[in-house]
Parts: C-alpha cells; structure tokens; sequence
C-alpha cells in the first residue's frame, strides 16, 4: 500500500478518535448539556449557579460566611491579608475535588484549572512576588494520585507567569487527616505539623494557595511561618471554601 494512502488511513483514524473524544468531553461536566467550545466544562447556567460572587463574605478576611465577620476572625489575629475563593463546598463540587485527589481524574482538575484563570483577574490581587502552596504529608503524597494545591499553583504560575516555589513550607513526618477534628483540634494539629522550609521569602508578597479551605487553621499557621520568617504579606488563594457560621 502506497504511503499516501496509509498517510490518510492514519489521519482518519487519528481524527475520528480525536472527534470522539472532544465530543464526550463536550457536555457540561454538572448537568450534561452540550458545550460548543471543548476547552470549556461547566455551561453559562452551571456557572452562574456555581459562583460565589453574590454569596456573602466575612468583612474582614473575604472568605465565604454566613456572616458579617466569621468566627475565625472573631477568634484569631489574622495572619493574611485576603482569601479568594473560587468555588463553595457543596454538590457537585465536593464529589469533583476528591475525585480529582483520590482517583486522579484529570478532567476534574482541568475543570478547577479553567475555573481558577477566568476568575483570577477579578479577584485584584496585586503585587504578588511568589506563589506557593499547603504542602502535602508523606503519607498523602503516597496514597493520593495528585497534589491539589501544588497542581493548581503551578498552573497559575504558568498562567501569571509569577514564581512558583514548593520550598516555602514543608510538612512533617505522617500527621494525621484534619477530617473531622474541632477548630481547636485542627489549629493544634497545623501547630505541630507545619515548619518553614528553605526558600527566602524575605520582603516577598506570597499567595498560599490551597485546595479547600475549612476553618483556617492550616492557613493561619502557614501564613504565620511565611511572615515570622520575612515575608512582606500573604494572601490567600483556596479553590474550594467550606462557608464559615
């Protein structure tokens, strides 16, 4: 068989699965509708449901809460500036990050990826020398496929074209999972578990980004490290915020 001819054998095949594989991915990730650009996964409705930007926001540290002032901030200094949130933790978000964690789904995270750059140039957050993120345990790195955090810092780093270091900050020994401990058991619990790491962030305006978001213990001791240690400030970036009482 001529060249030519297995040259367009293979360029049919090759379109054919391409097609098929655009086609199954073009459906909204949330409700299945039928999406027109395939680097999209949520559809207008989706999205606009999905957004936080009308849900109300502790008037101190902007995160997402039920209230004027969260109880974080009624019981804690505040060690960062701002927190940015893209999503709530709800349905079917939660279902989506820890697919994304545990089972290493990558449409998923491409999803949060997408999500995450549309919204970053409405948040103003300016200045920001270098972005890193809540280091995973040892026994984490193991167990789960991806490192949420670190994926989505080093996409916005690409995206910013803003410094990504991993070095900030670093996570001791194989603490335990935070799930389903108290405020006081979980800011007692990153006490113990986080140190600084090696990089100088010295006079360096740092954006922590993390996946979820839940009580700020994690965030006020990782924020706490970077300035005890030179940084000029810290802002939050969480893909996923769970709403503060």
């Amino acid at each position: 068989m001529e060249q030519v001819q297995l040259d367009k054998i293979y360029k049919f095949i090759k379109d054919s699965l391409y097609t098929a594989f655009v086609s199954a991915e073009q459906q909204c990730l949330v409700c299945d509708a039928q999406l027109t650009n395939k680097y999209e996964y949520l559809c207008v409705n989706c999205k606009e449901e999905l957004s936080v930007d009308n849900i109300s926001k502790c008037r101190v540290c902007n995160r997402l809460s039920h209230n004027d002032e969260c109880k974080y901030c009624k019981n804690n200094k505040k060690q960062y500036e701002k927190i940015y949130t893209v999503f709530e933790y709800e349905k079917p978000i939660d279902k989506f990050i820890n697919e994304f964690k545990e089972q290493g789904k990558t449409i998923y995270g491409r999803m949060f990826v997408k999500s995450l750059l549309d919204n970053y140039s409405n948040f103003s957050i300016d200045n920001i020398d270098l972005i890193t993120s809540v280091p995973a345990n040892r026994l984490r790195k193991i167990t789960r496929l991806r490192d949420a955090p670190k994926y989505f810092a080093k996409a916005l780093s690409k995206y910013t074209g803003i410094d990504y270091s991993s070095k900030c900050l670093r996570r001791k020994g194989f603490a335990k999972a935070m799930r389903k401990k108290t405020s006081k058991q979980r800011m007692d619990l990153a006490s113990k578990s986080y140190v600084f790491g090696s990089y100088d962030v010295k006079d360096k305006n740092i954006l922590l980004v993390d996946d979820v978001f839940t009580t700020g213990a994690t965030t006020h001791v990782c924020s706490n490290l970077l300035i005890a240690n030179g940084a000029k400030s810290v802002n939050v970036l969480a893909m996923i915020c769970v709403k503060s009482r």
